[in-house]
Order: C-alpha cells, then sequence, then structure tokens
C-alpha cells in the first residue's frame, strides 16, 4: 500500500475516532443529565412523603384526610408533568446534537466524494471509428440507400412509360375502329 493511501486511511480512521468520541460525549453527558434528575426527583419524593406522613400525624378529622389528598394529588401531577418535560428536553436535546454531527459527517464525505470524482480520470476504450469518420459513414450509405431507390424508381418509370407508349396505339386504333 502506497504511503499517500495509507496517510487517507490514518486521517479516515481519525475521523471516525472523532464522531464516535463525539458521539460517546454527548451520550454520556445526557445520561449524567437524566441521572441527575433523578436523583433530584427521588430526594423530593422522600420530602415529599416525610411532609405527608408529618400532616397526617397531625390530622384529627376525616375531612382533613381527603382535603390533603386533594392538594397533594395536584402537586404530584404538576411534578409528573415537570419531570416529562425535563426528560423530553434532554432527550431532544441529545438527538439534535446526534443529527448535527451527522449532518456535517455526511457533508464532510459527500465533498470528499466529489473532491474524488473530480479527480478521477475517465477510463474508456478508444471508440471505433472516430465520431466524424461514423457521421460521414452514415452519410454515405444513406446516399447510397437514396441512389438505390432513385435506380428503381427511374426502372420502374421506365418499364411503365415503355408499357405505356405501347398501350398507346393500341387505343388509338380501338378509337379508330369505333368510329
Amino acid at each position: 500500500m502506497s504511503d499517500s493511501a495509507q496517510r487517507k486511511m490514518a486521517q479516515a480512521l481519525q475521523e471516525q475516532q472523532a464522531h464516535w468520541n463525539l458521539f460517546a460525549g454527548r451520550a454520556i453527558e445526557s445520561s449524567t443529565k437524566l441521572f441527575e434528575l433523578n436523583l433530584k426527583i427521588a430526594k423530593q419524593s422522600l420530602e415529599d412523603t416525610s411532609e405527608s406522613v408529618r400532616h397526617l400525624l397531625k390530622v384529627k378529622s376525616p375531612d382533613e384526610i381527603f382535603s390533603l389528598d386533594q392538594t397533594l394529588v395536584q402537586e404530584r401531577l404538576n411534578q409528573a408533568l415537570e419531570y416529562a418535560n425535563e426528560i423530553g428536553a434532554i432527550a431532544s436535546a441529545f438527538a439534535y446534537e446526534i443529527s448535527q454531527a451527522a449532518q456535517n459527517q455526511m457533508a464532510g464525505n459527500l465533498e470528499k466524494v466529489t473532491q474524488f470524482a473530480d479527480a478521477a480520470k475517465p477510463i474508456a476504450a478508444p471508440p471505433l471509428f472516430p465520431p466524424q469518420q461514423g457521421y460521414e459513414q452514415w452519410l454515405e450509405a444513406g446516399r447510397k440507400i437514396a441512389e438505390a431507390f432513385g435506380q428503381n424508381l427511374n426502372l420502374t418509370g421506365q418499364a411503365n412509360g415503355s408499357q405505356v407508349n405501347a398501350a398507346a396505339p393500341k387505343a388509338a386504333s380501338t378509337k379508330a375502329r369505333a368510329k
């Protein structure tokens, strides 16, 4: 393998490694964000549970339990929606960054292919006939065909003409007899 081919291969491998490093970095970043979010939610859940237990210990009537349930249910639903929104934001940011990296890689690859195609020399067999010679041969063949048709028409016309000429005296004699 030539030195330039080895350098190009090494460069391509380095570019691939850079892309995989970018992907891995973004994946670790997103995983870290998810881990921190889940840790925050777990702490908040423990705090909410301990607050609910304290409130239940202070309850003196069943009506107070139902009033507590209604307020807690609304709070928990809001927290769950916030959690879902944060997970969605992390996932969409990760997907956007990865798609941008993929688009950049594809654009770079397209540029390389274009450069390669521009630099490549076409390999073609020499034509059997040079283009002008082929055209001239085609015209010559057309002329020969036209001449052959012309000769056939002339022969046909001559034959018909002699038949017409031979038929003319017969027609004249037939007319003379009829009179």
